[in-house]
């Protein structure tokens, strides 16, 4: 995220002095003036704007959809020896996000007890996430995610020297896997 909004404003990891920390001390040492700026998450964020009404979000992931992403990343070889099991496991996922839209309430209960957290203290994190079913995922993937954000992400990940090169997007995803039968 840093380096996308860098990268974004015409910058680069080298403008700024890096102080890596946990997410939960980076809101505490924005609250307490430690730092002029910090990267974290919810419920952080929250938190350091509620201690101090001056501290403002110069940017969020949400901006780019799919910057920050959770991913499911299946080998070939297991798509080619068991896509059976890949179609039952994405079929799993729809009638799991189909169940936590119908009972969003019962299901952050079940997810914040699965991180050992009580659902009020992850309101905001569930508030800024979204899920997507098989085929919300896959058009995404087709769209705004492959027009707008991976270009993004290229450029600042050869800006971070994370890669030293571009890499197509058919080379780095096939959304064609997701998809349910």
């Amino acid at each position: 995220l840093l380096n996308y909004v860098l990268q974004k404003n015409g910058m680069t990891i080298d403008d700024v002095n890096v102080l890596p920390m946990p997410a939960a001390s980076a809101g505490t040492a924005i609250i307490s003036g430690t730092v002029p700026a910090a990267v974290t998450y919810e419920p952080y964020i929250s938190a350091a704007i509620g201690a101090d009404k001056n501290i403002k979000v110069l940017a969020e992931a949400g901006e780019a959809p799919g910057l920050i992403s959770d991913v499911l990343s299946v080998p070939e070889e297991t798509l080619k020896k068991k896509p059976g099991q890949v179609q039952a496991m994405l079929k799993s996922w729809d009638q799991a996000l189909e169940y936590y839209r119908a009972h969003t309430e019962e299901g952050r209960a079940i997810i914040a007890k699965g991180v050992g957290a009580e659902p009020a203290d992850l309101a905001t994190a569930f508030d800024g996430v979204s899920y997507y079913s098989v085929s919300e995922s896959q058009k995404a993937l087709n769209g705004v995610f492959k027009s707008d954000t991976y270009p993004g992400i290229v450029k600042a990940a050869i800006a971070a020297k994370l890669i030293d090169k571009d890499i197509a997007y058919d080379a780095a995803i096939d959304p064609t896997v997701a998809h349910s039968k």
